[in-house]
């Protein structure tokens, strides 16, 4: 399933006001600093206006160089003016203002990107504003603002002067729009979303009813905006703490809050989500550190308008992240239970504990297999469990750190049904009767081999454990031929042939 969601379900920006909150910083679990990035808009040495010409321009900061816009600490920030797009930028009092583009044109676009330090679990902030955006009385499209998010990357999207349309877009992990409508002072929030839409990065509304949370949510395109955008590109879920309420995010998921509200979006009819799907243009693990903002006019008539300031990014730095399970799975394979996991990444990995449980739900180690230490490569592990109880083993995954910290992952059930074939046996090429026995429980025990005729050939005793048992025997002295092997144990018998 591809899906970049920009957000694709109706949200009408009616006249109603919400009441104006302080911004809000979520903080991750594992994070210091809910906003280590800030980004204040200032003008260069270009002055405060940056007006649109015949041809398309350009201008880019960062480093030492600051030409229209005032360098980040980290990263670049840059503005595209389309060519004939009818205005340009204005920097005024820490807010970056411009104009959506002239129809027909590419968009007029501002990004920050490359910022340094970020992880695969970021969170952005910021404010955004529409400044009562004039727009055609037509009820159709008028204005769309465009928001995308993700992995810069040279000459993806966050560094060229390309719109968010239909397309796939390497290095985007999430987006959505805003599309300013001609009803007064109306829009419409999309998603874009696969699961509405007959093309994978395709824009559509799914028609979802009014609630205060969902993606018909009412806004005010006159008043200022608080966005936030919490991203989790990792493996695993991700809890971060928004105020007094804590929330768990999934992997490859992330939530959008507008003025203090989770957004929802409809994925078909009756059903909808707020842990809105990645797309599939980025890698998992991949770290998230650019946004762009775009804005275009759809209809002769309209003049979009758009404000952005106070930005901010936050993450859980990448030395802290824990090991990343990626996967996790048992299969049967002869007589034992192959277990198979991987990782994204490790931290600080002494090594992993093997639990297993039957029925009874109790788990016990039953082995230890040493991890990487630190490493960003994926890693593979595999363990066999030679002595499986007989019915459903559970196994689960104990990761311990060098400090001694440990978390626990799984279930994965492997069944055995050994009950009917308690004795097997065979010789191999060296002359020796190979036993294999399920134990019920611990229990001393004999083997016996007789011939056809009933007569005891071999006797030795055995001491059983709980689960699968193997053993030896040398019969190098016995003849060709068929001989018959028992196994008794407490009362139980078990009987089997094999041939010399």
């Amino acid at each position: 399933m591809k899906l970049k969601l920009l957000l694709s379900t109706s949200l009408l920006f009616a006249g109603a006001y919400l009441v104006k909150a302080q911004a809000t910083y979520g903080t991750w679990a594992g994070q210091s600093n809910a906003t280590p990035f800030e980004y204040t808009i200032a003008a260069g040495t270009l002055g405060a206006t940056y007006a649109s010409e015949t041809t398309a321009k350009s201008s880019i900061s960062t480093g030492a160089t600051n030409n229209y816009l005032s360098a980040p600490n980290s990263g670049s920030a840059k503005v595209f003016a389309a060519a004939s797009a009818g205005a340009g930028f204005t920097i005024d009092a820490s807010k970056l203002t411009f104009a959506a583009s002239s129809l027909g044109g590419s968009p007029n676009k501002f990004a920050l990107y490359g910022v340094g330090n970020t992880s695969a679990v970021t969170s952005l902030f910021f404010k955004l504003s529409f400044n009562n955006t004039t727009t055609n009385a037509n009820t159709s499209l008028r204005t769309v603002v465009n928001i995308g998010f993700g992995k810069t990357a040279t000459g993806n999207v966050f560094e060229n002067d390309a719109q968010m349309w239909n397309d796939a877009l390497p290095g985007v992990f999430g987006g959505f729009r805003f599309q300013i409508g001609g009803v007064p002072n109306g829009g419409v929030r999309f998603d874009r979303s696969a699961v509405n839409s007959a093309s994978p990065y395709g824009y559509t509304s799914a028609d979802a009813p009014v609630s205060p949370n969902n993606s018909n949510t009412i806004f005010s395109k006159i008043d200022e905006m608080d966005i936030e955008i919490y991203c989790n590109n990792s493996s695993l879920p991700r809890n971060y703490s928004r105020g007094a309420i804590n929330y768990t995010l999934p992997a490859r998921t992330y939530n959008v809050f507008v003025k203090g509200i989770l957004l929802e979006t409809q994925i078909t009819t009756g059903v909808t989500i707020s842990n809105l799907p990645a797309s599939t243009e980025i890698a998992a693990n991949e770290k998230i550190d650019a946004i762009f903002i775009a804005g275009h006019n759809l209809q002769a008539g309209s003049s979009g308008n758009i404000s952005i300031s106070n930005i901010k990014f936050g993450w859980i730095p990448q030395g802290v992240l824990p090991v990343e399970l990626s996967t996790f799975t048992g299969k049967k394979v002869n007589n034992g239970a192959q277990l198979n996991w991987s990782t994204a990444s490790e931290k600080d990995n002494a090594y992993f504990e093997v639990l297993r449980a039957s029925e009874d739900g109790v788990f016990k180690t039953i082995d230890k297999v040493n991890g990487k230490g630190t490493t960003s490569e994926t890693s593979n592990y595999q363990f066999v469990d030679q002595n499986p109880l007989n019915g459903n083993n559970y196994y689960k995954l104990k990761q311990v750190d060098r400090n001694g910290d440990s978390k626990e992952y799984g279930l994965v059930s492997v069944s055995f049904d050994l009950a009917t074939s308690k004795l097997a046996a065979s010789v191999n090429a060296d002359h020796h009767l190979l036993l294999t026995y399920q134990a019920a429980e611990n229990a001393n025990g004999e083997v016996t081999i007789v011939d056809l005729n009933g007569k005891k050939l071999i006797a030795q005793k055995v001491s059983l454990t709980k689960g699968l048992n193997q053993a030896k025997l040398d019969v190098s002295a016995l003849p060709k031929g068929l001989y018959v092997v028992k196994l008794g144990a407490k009362g139980n018998n078990s009987t089997t042939k094999f041939i010399k």
